[in-house]
C-alpha cells in the first residue's frame, strides 16, 4: 500500500514538475499569465518556470510573417487607376502590445495592418504619375510608406482629429494621410498605444493597368506600331524605287559609254585597215586583187556542200580560167 501510494505521489510530482517548467525557442515569444493577466513576457530563448493552475504561457511566432494583399486600385496624380499588388513582411515587436490589440491573432493583425498600410500606399500613389510609380520613385515609396506605417502601427491613433500633417515646407514629400493612423482603433477595443508590431519591408509586386484600359492601351500601341511599320515600308519602298532607278540609268549611261567606246574603237581599225589595204593596193595591185579573190573564194565555199550558180564568164571566177605554165 505505501509502495503505491509512493508511486502515485511520484507520478503526481512528475506531472506537476512537467507543468512547472516551459521552454522559448529562439523563434519565439512567450506571455505569462497569471489567472488571466500578464505578468511578464521579457523571456529569453531556454527553460523557464510557472507555477501550475495559477500561470499559463502563450508563445507566438517571432520570425517575419507575411501579408499578403490582395490588389488594390489606387489612381496616381494622372487621374489613371491602377492595380497594385503589394505584400509586407513584419514580425511582433512588443508582444503584450501585439496580444492585446489583435488577441495574439496573425490573421486579425493582418486585417488591421492592411487598413494602414492601403491609406499609405492611396496617398503616396496619388502624388506621383505611372512613371514615377513604376520606376524612378519605387525605392522612395517603399521607405515613406514604412515609415509612416510603423508610426502609426506604434502610436495607434493618429493625434489630430481631422485633415492631413502637413510636411516640412522645402523637402518635396507629399503629405501623410491622416485617417490612415485612425484605422489602428476598431471593435471598441482601445489600441492606442499600438499593435506591437514591425514594418520590415513593403514591397510592391505588380502595377497593372485596369483591363478595360490595358486592352485600350495594347489596341492603341498595336495601331501605333502598325502605323510604324506602314512608314516603315514606305521609306523602303522610296529608297528601292531611287536606288532600281538610279541601277537603271548607271546601266543605260554603261551601255551607252561602251557602245560609243567600241564604235570609236571599230572606226579606228575600219580606218587603218583601210589605210593599210589602200597601200597594199598601191604597191601591187594585181597580187592585192588575187588576194582578195582568195578571201572571197574562203568565205563562199567555207561549208562542205556550198553550191554557186555563176555564169561562166563571170569575173567571180576569172583566177579558175587562167593558168600558169
Amino acid at each position: 500500500m505505501n509502495r503505491n501510494l509512493l508511486i502515485l505521489s511520484l507520478a503526481v510530482a512528475a506531472v506537476l514538475g512537467s507543468m512547472s517548467v516551459f521552454t522559448v525557442a529562439e523563434s519565439q515569444k512567450a506571455i505569462k499569465f497569471r489567472l488571466g493577466e500578464i505578468v511578464e513576457t521579457d523571456f529569453k530563448p531556454g527553460l523557464h518556470f510557472q507555477i501550475p493552475f495559477i500561470n499559463n504561457v502563450k508563445k507566438f511566432d517571432a520570425r517575419l510573417l507575411t501579408l499578403d494583399s490582395t490588389p488594390a486600385l489606387f489612381m496616381t496624380s494622372e487621374k489613371k487607376n491602377v492595380n497594385v499588388d503589394y505584400f509586407v513582411k513584419w514580425r511582433i515587436k512588443d508582444v503584450a502590445k501585439f496580444y492585446t490589440s489583435v488577441s495574439g491573432d496573425v490573421t486579425q493583425a493582418n486585417a488591421r495592418l492592411d487598413q494602414i498600410v492601403q491609406p499609405a500606399l492611396r496617398n503616396e500613389f496619388s502624388t506621383r504619375t505611372i512613371k514615377q510609380v513604376v520606376s524612378t520613385d519605387r525605392a522612395q515609396i517603399r521607405d515613406d510608406v514604412i515609415n509612416i506605417v510603423n508610426q502609426r502601427v506604434e502610436e495607434g491613433d493618429s493625434p489630430r482629429a481631422e485633415g492631413s500633417v502637413p510636411r516640412a515646407e522645402g523637402d518635396g514629400k507629399p503629405p501623410v494621410e491622416e485617417s490612415a493612423g485612425r484605422k489602428a482603433k476598431e471593435g471598441g477595443k482601445d489600441v492606442g498605444k499600438g499593435l506591437g508590431i514591425e514594418i520590415v519591408d513593403i514591397r510592391i509586386i505588380r502595377i497593372d493597368l485596369p483591363k478595360e484600359v490595358s486592352d485600350s492601351v495594347f489596341r492603341r500601341m498595336q495601331s501605333e506600331r502598325a502605323g510604324k511599320a506602314r512608314e516603315f515600308r514606305a521609306r523602303g519602298a522610296e529608297m528601292a524605287e531611287g536606288i532600281r532607278a538610279g541601277a537603271d540609268r548607271q546601266h543605260e549611261v554603261t551601255l551607252g559609254n561602251a557602245y560609243r567606246d567600241a564604235e570609236i574603237t571599230r572606226g579606228e581599225g575600219d580606218a587603218t585597215a583601210a589605210e593599210i589595204y589602200a597601200q597594199a593596193y598601191g604597191k601591187d595591185k594585181d597580187f592585192f586583187a588575187f588576194y582578195r579573190s582568195l578571201a572571197a573564194y574562203k568565205q563562199a565555199f567555207k561549208r562542205d556542200g556550198d553550191t554557186i550558180v555563176l555564169e561562166p564568164n563571170s569575173e567571180f571566177l576569172q583566177y579558175f580560167k587562167k593558168s600558169t605554165k
